[in-house]
């Protein structure tokens, strides 16, 4: 299927991926981690290095399709045959826009997917990259930032344009980061001295708590999370596991368990909270 409302900007390797052999469960939300689309980059991709996904929403909510709908993308390894894929313009740290939430609302009703915020590999519904663990590519897209917190307004818009038909809203579990508020500096006037505040304890990983680990770790503090990244490369040599530069399930059961928080491979509002603490303290 091509939806009506995306522009059709075909891949021209897409059909080596094959059809799906079943219906997907679900669609999967990702940041492209940057501006513009990415076209371009699928279309230049050289095997055996070749990506794409089926759609990818701007900022402004223009919606482009790169493959049909009965076609699997090559956009999150081991989960291509279960769940379609959508790309967004933008970044982590970055909340969808108003405009990206309203195509992806229609986009989840066209492709008949469930009012569902799921977690796990399996579940119907909106899910992540970053659940699919290792099997998936180990990343930690579309996170940490807001998105993945923003699937429920995704589906409560969806029922809206539906005229509220459908099932309940299933709410996320607390793995999903909101902004918080900008930290201020402190003027330690008698050495002339600028210090940060410290953190706040919320759970929350915003830019603040990433600028403060990119500090304790001495890498640019620029409050984002890429990928790669080298904050993520340094806490990985710190914590013994490979230096791919993701964030995914492996480095974060390494983390707790360096922090003593269950190690669970998620990071949830009880790891970062201890990861502020100890991040307070000026140490990793």
């Amino acid at each position: 299927m091509r939806l009506p409302f995306a522009t059709w900007r075909p891949v021209s390797y897409a059909s080596a991926a094959g059809p799906f052999t079943a219906t997907p469960l679900g669609w999967i939300l990702h940041v492209v981690v940057g501006n513009g689309s990415p076209f371009g980059t699928f279309e230049g991709a050289q095997s055996p290095n070749r990506r794409f996904s089926h759609l990818w929403v701007a900022k402004s909510g223009t919606v482009e399709q790169f493959a049909d709908t009965a076609t699997k993308s090559w956009a999150q390894s081991a989960g291509n045959g279960l769940y379609w894929s959508v790309e967004t313009e933008g970044f982590p740290s970055e909340p969808l826009t108003d405009a990206q939430v309203e195509s992806l609302a229609r986009i989840h009703n066209m492709l008949g997917a469930a009012d569902v915020v799921v977690d796990q590999v399996g579940g119907r519904g909106i899910g992540t990259h970053v659940m699919g663990g290792v099997a998936w590519g180990n990343h930690s897209c579309p996170g940490p930032g807001p998105r993945a917190g923003q699937r429920a307004a995704i589906i409560a818009r969806a029922r809206a344009l539906r005229g509220g038909n459908g099932g309940p809203v299933a709410s996320p579990i607390p793995v999903v980061f909101t902004k918080p508020s900008p930290v201020k500096a402190v003027v330690v006037k008698a050495v002339q001295k600028v210090t940060r505040a410290p953190l706040a304890v919320d759970g929350v990983m915003g830019p603040a708590t990433i600028r403060q680990w990119q500090k304790v770790m001495g890498t640019v503090e620029d409050g984002l999370i890429s990928k790669p990244s080298a904050l993520v490369r340094a806490v990985q040599t710190r914590v013994g596991v490979t230096r791919d530069g993701y964030l995914g399930t492996q480095t974060w059961r390494s983390i707790q368990r360096r922090l003593g928080v269950p190690a669970d491979g998620l990071p949830g509002p009880v790891t970062i909270r201890a990861l502020q603490r100890r991040l307070n303290s000026g140490q990793f």
